[in-house]
């Protein structure tokens, strides 16, 4: 099995297969601040399972690398609703 057919290995440990235009770095829109320094793959495995558009997800550092925030991208808004719809990230 070449590299790019395995995916990503999540806490589920299952791969996971995202898409080709969606992942790390990559920016729409409609964006949702995780209040976080990373993103955790059950966000990542549900935006695969539930997501009708592209997603990604992206952060914005400061000063050091431990010092980062995270946010997650949605290419349809109603994407973005429904994850706020069905997560609490209110931390």
């Amino acid at each position: 099995m070449r590299y790019e057919e395995r995916g990503v290995f999540t806490s589920k440990s299952f791969v996971v297969n995202i898409p080709d235009d969606c992942g790390y770095e990559v920016k729409f829109n409609h964006n949702i601040d995780l209040r976080n320094e990373g993103v955790s793959a059950t966000y990542i495995d549900w935006c695969v399972d539930n997501c009708f558009g592209k997603f990604g997800w992206w952060f914005i550092r400061r000063g050091s690398n431990r010092d980062s925030n995270a946010y997650l991208s949605f290419e349809n808004e109603e994407d973005l609703v429904l994850f706020n719809l069905t997560h609490d990230i209110t931390n």
